[in-house]
């Protein structure tokens, strides 16, 4: 029995890792910008050597950077969907073994308690997404049989875009699904199910998908036109260009911050709320197999792991 949260109490609720998110962006952009003044400094030198020893630092920050993103930011969202998925199983706000009801708290202690399913979870997201891509577009090939249909390219395209949204998302659905089932094991496995899950429940993640895509294209539209007609209105044409390229910076920051979460939060929801009560369908073992080469592969390390 899975229990649906509130996307604005969810938020709430999980503000600390909001807050977290932000200052490790706020950091990792701070190292760039430093290390581009530093590389730009040297560079300016004006010989071979410094040229090279400026660039080295410009892209070694870059590099660094990219990272933390990558590796720190992603324990924070591990964090964050332990939180998740633990209202979504209990209906209730999380607390620690040691009983503090802090959400950041309880998302640390269980990223540390399960750190080898999250570490592994962190190797399997780029092969869970490519995987979920390629499924999806061994599903979705009823789309070239209606392009015989006067403006069913249109709708195609609408379509591949919802569903080009919850193709971003539906990582951390996978990742709150392998945290949901500590009963079993292995975390290859976990994650070969979810996908499954997620194959044969698609169509009724439409719904959620379309909201997600819709208010993401919402958001984005109103901060360009702001930012657009804002700097055209100090500064005629030039000042135009300058804001869409502060309105692009803000729709970046917005996304990592915001948008990602809200939009985590939907889709988790309503791939509970799809799958709850289905029972999986061994066929679509063989025939995602077929389908996706990352799939194969995640199925291969599921096997090594039970075999160990």
């Amino acid at each position: 029995m899975y229990n649906r949260i509130s996307v604005s109490k969810a938020l709430k609720a999980t503000a600390p890792f909001i807050a977290v998110r932000t200052m490790v962006y706020a950091f990792t952009t701070l190292i760039i910008i430093i290390a581009a003044i530093i590389g730009l400094a040297i560079i300016s030198v004006g010989n071979v050597i410094s040229f090279w020893v400026g660039l080295l630092i410009f892209f070694g920050g870059i590099g660094f950077a990219k990272w933390v993103e990558r590796y720190v930011l992603y324990l924070i969202k591990a964090g964050h969907i332990f939180a998740l998925t633990e209202y979504i199983k209990t209906g209730t706000a999380p607390v620690t073994e040691k009983g503090y009801k802090s959400i950041l708290a309880f998302g640390t202690e269980k990223v540390k308690q399960y750190f080898g399913a999250t570490n592994i979870a962190f190797i399997a997201d780029t092969l869970i997404s490519k995987a979920v891509r390629q499924i999806m577009k061994f599903l979705n090939r009823i789309g070239n049989f209606l392009s015989f249909i006067p403006g069913a390219q249109q709708i195609i395209n609408i379509i591949s875009y919802i569903l080009g949204t919850a193709l971003n998302y539906i990582d951390e659905a996978v990742l709150s699904y392998i945290f949901m089932h500590q009963e079993e094991n292995n975390a290859w496995k976990k994650a070969c199910d979810a996908i499954v899950y997620y194959g044969q429940s698609w169509k009724s993640m439409i719904k959620g998908a379309a909201k997600v895509s819709v208010s993401i294209f919402a958001i984005r539209s109103l901060i360009i036109i702001v930012s657009f007609f804002t700097g055209m209105g100090i500064g005629g044409a030039f000042g135009a260009v300058w804001g869409l390229v502060i309105g692009y910076i803000i729709i970046y920051a917005l996304s990592k911050i915001l948008i990602d979460p809200y939009a985590s939060i939907i889709m988790i929801n309503d791939y509970y709320a799809a799958i709850e009560g289905q029972q999986l369908q061994a066929d679509l073992y063989a025939k995602f197999e077929k389908a996706s080469s990352k799939f194969k592969e995640l199925l291969g390390r599921a096997g090594e792991s039970a075999a160990a």
